[in-house]
């Protein structure tokens, strides 16, 4: 369950990144602008890693059709930062509920 939670922390590292460096530039543009660079490679990189990981996973899971893998991959690559979470949601987060709910059937 953690893993799941940080793997969602994770996903939306792009766009807290972005936000950062952006108001850290705002508000003290000489100061902290190696502070923002530094935020902003972190955050670039995770994501990509992210990325990189997700679509090992939709390579590998079985409930995907062909049609819809290739769309996911090409979805992660294009438009990642909105993706990461929607894909972390429907297949990683509600597939932990999901389970829960098969082996404690009410």
């Amino acid at each position: 369950m953690m893993r799941k939670i940080f793997l969602g922390i994770v996903s939306s590292s792009g766009i807290v990144g972005g936000v950062a460096s952006f108001l850290i530039l705002i508000f003290r543009p000489i100061d902290f602008f190696s502070l923002a660079i530094c935020i902003h490679i972190v955050a670039g990189l995770a994501l990509t890693a992210i990325v990189l990981y997700y679509i090992y996973r939709v390579y590998h899971d079985d409930r995907l059709k062909p049609e819809e893998k290739v769309m996911w991959v090409l979805i992660l690559v294009m438009l990642a930062p909105i993706t990461v979470l929607a894909y972390w949601y429907r297949y990683i987060w509600r597939a932990t509920e999901e389970d829960e709910s098969a082996r404690h059937p009410a």
